[in-house]
């Protein structure tokens, strides 16, 4: 027997809603673990998509890569989506290092508010 039918007896049996809230839950936790790998592989989206988040947009980690899932999240439904900048804080070395930061977040950030 599996546990999905087990809770669906055990809510028949006992009568209580908040058994099936918390199934629906438990389904719900299951769909979202489930999509993680379709929603990280990159293979189906466009080359032109690609190349609109820069050049680092492969490399797993990296700010144009994260923008590009944070889009992905945003159109299959996620309403609350953090995207930041790792290395972003800077006490020292700033001349070098603005540069390189800006040229990391300048590219991508626009285009995962665009709709393409």
């Amino acid at each position: 027997m599996t546990w999905p039918r087990v809770n669906r007896l055990r809510a028949r049996e006992v009568g209580d809603p908040e058994i099936q809230t918390r199934i629906a839950q438990y389904e719900m936790a299951y769909r979202m673990q489930t999509s993680v790998p379709e929603l990280t592989n990159l293979a189906s989206e466009p080359k032109h998509i690609l190349e609109m988040y820069g050049p680092d947009v492969t490399r797993r980690g990296s700010f144009a890569h994260n923008c590009l899932l944070a889009r992905r999240l945003s159109e299959r439904g996620v309403r609350f989506i953090q995207l930041m900048h790792a290395g972003w804080d800077q006490h020292g070395n700033l001349p070098t290092q603005l540069a390189v930061q800006c040229r990391d977040t300048d590219q991508p950030f626009p285009r995962h508010w665009s709709r393409t």
